[in-house]
Formats: structure tokens, sequence, C-alpha cells
């Protein structure tokens, strides 16, 4: 399977590192790490240029185009508009899905993480702050910038697929929008486009994270050696596999067929859930093959980058056989059983980076941001 791995790497134009010529680790011996401060500074290198840039810009891009299609819809509320509207937010999702397991760097900064996408809400925080904004309306809400003052609650995407798709007032009902639940809805996507334009500036600009994470050094106030910033990279893909797993597909499984609530999964009320998880996986496998991660193990080592491709597989596998709705999903014991199965494959990735991939790569993870959550 690692073949796979390295037609990848090679479609992407990524070099690999440089080998040591003698196996240092057999059958019972300790794993001896190869890699070298340079081979961290190219995994994170190329991570920087190759996945996490155009992720971000390809995010604000979603973002500019949801924004207009919200205007644009409530200008003229006509069929079309809602299907444009309706695939835009599609859109946002998946290219959230791309970046959303990325908890440092700008998004990790002035809480953009949370005002972008306030999940999980296990209290239901956003539904019971927006449902008071709703029958106040408050015009200053809606002026520019005004949201961002607000609770991070009711400032992303769960409170946008609230306002579009949520009761018998959701925007992409038939009947006509309400003046101020669209001026909301577009307060919010302004919100979001202004987050992820923030996110690709921070990234980009001459002093920005990109210039950080690749240049370590004493001065660094983050980074101090290329070992440091390969680690994050190695935390962003624990944080990935924990956060689906944990957050996205247990608490809507539960326990139980009988404990099996669509609503506790993310973007249930837009019927985009699924689309949401299979991109998340799909992210995680680019991301990992963007850094090389895999690459920079010893050659004895080999079977774990095998095991994640393999396992990587299967996930894809029990998500596609769970079919599109996640309601239909969690009502058929068999594709619920798809679902449970995911989080079993999950927990083998999680174990498999954290337990084997991280000590052949000579990487220590320590904490993630999940991590007494």
């Amino acid at each position: 399977m690692r073949h796979l791995v390295l037609a990848l790497a090679i479609a992407l134009g990524i070099a690999g590192p440089a080998r040591a010529a003698t196996v240092l680790s057999g059958e019972g011996a300790p794993i001896v790490p190869l890699a070298t401060e340079d081979d961290y500074a190219r995994l994170v290198e190329q991570t920087v240029r190759i996945y996490i840039v155009p992720a971000y810009r390809d995010l604000a891009d979603a973002t500019g185009k949801l924004t207009k299609a919200v205007r644009d819809y409530c200008a003229a509320p006509e069929a079309k508009g809602r299907e444009t509207l309706d695939t835009a937010f599609a859109t946002t999702l998946v290219d959230w899905a791309a970046v959303d397991f990325l908890h440092f760097g700008p998004m990790g900064s002035e809480g953009r993480y949370e005002r972008f996408a306030f999940w999980p809400d296990v209290h239901g925080t956003g539904t019971r702050q927006l449902r008071q904004l709703l029958a106040n309306e408050d015009q200053s809400l809606i002026a520019p910038g005004a949201l961002a003052q607000q609770s991070a609650a009711v400032q992303g995407l769960p409170t946008l697929e609230l306002l579009l798709y949520s009761g018998s007032k959701a925007l992409l009902n038939d009947a006509a929008p309400a003046d101020f639940r669209c001026a909301l809805a577009a307060a919010v996507a302004d919100n979001l486009d202004s987050i992820a334009s923030d996110a690709v500036v921070g990234w980009t600009g001459e002093k920005g994270w990109s210039a950080l994470i690749t240049k370590p050094s004493n001065d660094n106030p983050v980074y101090r050696t290329h070992t440091e910033a390969a680690t994050e990279i190695l935390k962003a893909i624990l944080t990935g596999l924990e956060q689906m797993r944990d957050q996205r597909i247990l608490p809507a499984v539960g326990t139980t067929p009988e404990d099996a609530k669509a609503s506790k999964a993310p973007y249930s009320r837009s019927g985009h859930t699924m689309a949401y998880l299979k991109a998340e996986s799909e992210a995680l496998q680019r991301f990992v093959a963007a850094s090389g991660m895999l690459e920079i193990l010893p050659e004895d080592q080999d079977g774990y980058a095998a095991s994640a491709l393999f396992e990587f597989s299967n996930l894809d596998d029990a998500l596609d056989a769970a079919g599109p709705d996640i309601g239909e999903a969690l009502a058929d014991p068999k594709l619920r059983g798809k679902l449970v199965y995911a989080t079993i494959v999950l927990a083998s990735l999680r174990d498999l980076f954290q337990k084997h991939i991280a000590v052949a790569a000579g990487l220590s993870p320590g904490f993630n941001s999940l991590d007494g959550d």
C-alpha cells in the first residue's frame, strides 16, 4: 500500500527525504528514528505550501461566494437562488472540513476557530441565543462588524445553518424570507468571510504563520526547532482523528441504537452531515500525503505507513456504506453499524499515529488541543 503514498507524493511534486542505507531497528528491537532536522523542515514547508495555504484560500473563496448567495437570494427569493445558496453552504462546509482540524495558526488566535464554527454546542447555547436575537430584532447587530462582538455561539456556520434550514421560518423554505432573518444571515456570512480572509492573511503575511512555522529559531516566539514545527503537524493529524470520532460521530450514534440522534451530528439540519464527514476523512488523507509524514519513517517501519493507508481506506468505505443521510443511517441498525465501525477505525488510526508513526518519525506529540475537553 505504501506505493499509493509515494505515487501521490510524486504527483504533488514532493521530494522524499533522504534515507539512511542501514536499517537500525529490527524485530523486537527499539525503533531508531532516522529523520533529521532537514527532513522535518521539508515536511513542514511542503505541508504549508501544498496543503495549508491553498486550503485556507479555498475556504475564503467559498465564504465569499456564500455571502453573495445569501444576499442574492434575499433580494430575489426564487427556487434557483435557493439551490445556489444551498450549494454555496455545502461547499463552505466541505472547505471548512479541510481546515477544521488545524487549531493552530491564525484560526487559533482571537477566538477565530470558535467564532467560525461553535461546535460541539452540547448545551444548545447557539440555538438559545439565536432565538433571542430573532425575537428582539436588534438592528444594530446587522451593522458591519457588529456581529463579531457578540457571543461566538451566534457568529458562525451552525448559526447560519439554523437561519437557512431550521424551523417554519427557515430562509430556504418556500415562504418569503423575513427581512431581519435575511439581514442576520447576511451578517453571519459576512463574518465568516472576514474570519476566513483574516486566516489567509495570517498565513501569508510577511511575518505570518508560514514564516513562523517554517523558520524556527531561538528568537521565534512559537517554534524554536524544525522538530517542534513538525510535531505541530503531527498533532493536527491526531486532533482531526480524535475530533472526528469523539465530537462528530460518537455523540450521534450513541451507545445503543435507541440512543442515536441525528441532531447530535454536525450540520444535520441542512442534510450535509455525511458530506462533511467524508470531506474530513478525505482532507486528513490529503494532509498526511502532503506532509510526507509517512515517508520519513525508517524503512523497516514501513508497515505502519501501509497500515495507515489501509485504515483510511476502511474509513472511506464505512462512510460511503452509511449512505448520504445521517438520519436514515442512524435509524437503520445495519447502516448505524457502519458509523460505529468508522469510530473503531478512527481509534485505530489515532493509535497508529500516536503510538507508532510518531515514535518511528522521532516525534513526541504530547497533548493536543482536544485533551481535557
